[in-house]
Parts: C-alpha cells; structure tokens; sequence
C-alpha cells in the first residue's frame, strides 16, 4: 500500500514538472543534447600517423576536411613535423622537437595535397595528406 502511494507521489511530481516547465521545453532540452553530442562525434575524427623507423606510416593518408592529423613518435631519434618540402617549406605547420612517445597534431581545414617531412631527416622522411 505504502508502496502504491510513492509511486503515485512520484506521479503527481512528475506531472507537476511537466505543467510547470513544458513539455515541449524538456522536448528541447533533450532535442538540443543530441544535436550537441552528435557535433562532438563528427568533430572528433583523427588520424594517426607514426613516425617509425625513420619514416612517417602511413607514407600517404586521404582524409576529408576538417579532420585532425595526429603524429605520434615511436623512435628513439628526434623528429619534426614540417609543411611543405625540405626546399620549400610552408608556414601551415611546424612542429617542436618531438621526442619518443611525443605529439604533434594538425587539423586539415581545405582540400588540397600538403606535403611534410621531417626536418631531422629531411631526404629520408617525406610525407603527403590527400584532403579531399
């Protein structure tokens, strides 16, 4: 009996905050909730790429605009990550000394071909991201 009396507490409360605030503006709420987790979700793709054996793996990667590039150093030497070509360089990114286990990220906002390559070792390590 105590039992059928919370839950149809539960119910009146329930009712009342439905009254009060409106359906349609908890309708929103939840509305808005998943267009913002839905946003995050397309934000968030990355790709990695590791510089490994004195190379960038994958050599070539093809990706859409607006996704993020992430390099990840698994060598014992220090690398860079540098746009452009080891004659002509460009100022879209450059990164710091990047030591074992460190990153470096870009997001690739145009479409087009960038090229990149380490300044460390320059004619052994070059690279290309695809944008399309």
């Amino acid at each position: 009996m105590l039992l059928k009396k919370l839950n149809v507490v539960k119910t009146l409360i329930l009712f009342l905050m439905i009254s009060v605030w409106g359906f349609t503006s908890i309708n929103s709420m939840v509305s808005e909730n998943y267009l913002q987790a839905k946003k995050k979700k397309k934000k968030s793709k990355v790709v990695k790429v590791l510089l490994k054996n004195i190379a960038f793996v994958p050599k070539i990667i093809k990706i859409k605009p607006g996704t993020k590039v992430e390099w990840i150093n698994k060598d014992t030497a220090m690398h860079t990550v540098i746009s452009g070509t080891p004659k002509k360089t460009t100022d879209l990114f450059e990164s710091k000394n990047l030591g074992l286990g460190s990153t470096f990220e870009y997001t690739f906002k145009k479409k087009g071909i960038y090229r990149y390559y380490c300044g460390t070792h320059p004619t052994q390590m070059k690279a290309i991201v695809i944008v399309k």
